[in-house]
């Protein structure tokens, strides 16, 4: 791959290591959510001032990510409510990748 590429695939022979701490985490980023979803509880309306007061901050939510990485990680899923009403989504995802 070239050294421009933001992200390398694996392949299943180069799963992590047994010294691999951690392979996964889910990260939940809001717990607001615009879809409504009959069966969910994690719906708190989109523009909810509480619910976006006790999301974490951008540079909370990298450092996780990081210290993840640091531990062997090598997925993550982002939940919420709807983590795509996240302004920052983009950039943490794109941060996740790297």
């Amino acid at each position: 791959m070239s050294e421009s590429t933001y992200a390398v695939k694996l392949r299943a022979h180069e799963a992590p290591t047994p010294s691999a701490v951690l392979g996964h985490i889910d990260m939940e980023l809001t717990e607001r959510c615009d879809n409504a979803c009959i069966h969910c509880l994690i719906n708190r309306p989109e523009n909810d001032a509480a619910a976006r007061g006790f999301e974490m901050d951008t540079r909370f939510a990298k450092d996780i990510l990081r210290q993840a990485a640091e531990l062997g990680c090598l997925t993550v899923r982002f939940t919420g409510g709807e983590p795509l009403l996240r302004e920052d989504f983009v950039d943490l995802y794109v941060f996740a990748r790297r």
